[in-house]
């Protein structure tokens, strides 16, 4: 040992001081600015956004067609939306999807849309505006188009978020389509 270098006095914690620094500092940073990685976390202090099926409620016989809006609704401005569906298809048939022309602005959804029938699962329904313009209010995003296979109601309930020109993600958000046969 050299002379006047400070020694740890017996029984010092003084590895663990600095592991705690290190996860106290780690865990300052996500709450600030996200997680570690850089991807943005949903922002607590954002403006509310809500999602919707329109319409929220489907009378048609068995064999019938009806199309369905997945539509948000917010104050802030909206770049990018990134949505899941499911239904039950014993009981609805998945026939196609399409982006909604008041949130799309070149013609398509992100292409990595994946429908698995089998499951009744739509999942990635991804769209961006591209260029300067966001958007905000209330605007549809996607179109979906089902068909009713039995008289029993069953539902068809979308979730997912939406993301300001920043990055940032609303918090999770869920609507719900109810289809019966016929009419009420």
């Amino acid at each position: 040992m050299k002379r006047g270098t400070p020694q740890p006095k017996r029984g010092s914690n003084r590895g663990l001081d600095k592991r705690l620094v290190g996860l106290l500092f780690a865990l300052v940073a996500t709450q600030i600015g996200g997680v570690c990685d850089g991807t943005p976390m949903p922002d607590p202090g954002a403006a509310a956004a809500t999602l919707k099926c329109a319409p929220t409620n489907v009378y048609k016989a068995p064999g019938a067609t009806f199309t369905i809006a997945l539509q948000f609704d917010t104050a802030a401005q909206v770049q990018a939306v990134d949505l899941d569906v499911k239904y039950d298809p014993a009981h609805i048939k998945f026939l196609s999807i399409g982006p909604h022309p008041e949130f799309d602005d070149d013609g398509q959804l992100f292409p990595s849309v994946v429908v698995d029938e089998s499951a009744g699962k739509i999942r990635d329904i991804r769209d961006s505006r591209h260029g300067p313009t966001s958007l905000s209010g209330k605007k549809k995003v996607a179109s979906i188009q089902f068909r009713v296979e039995t008289s029993q109601p069953s539902t068809i309930v979308a979730t997912g978020q939406v993301a300001d020109p920043q990055g940032v993600r609303s918090a999770g958000l869920t609507a719900t389509c109810y289809v019966s046969a016929g009419q009420i």
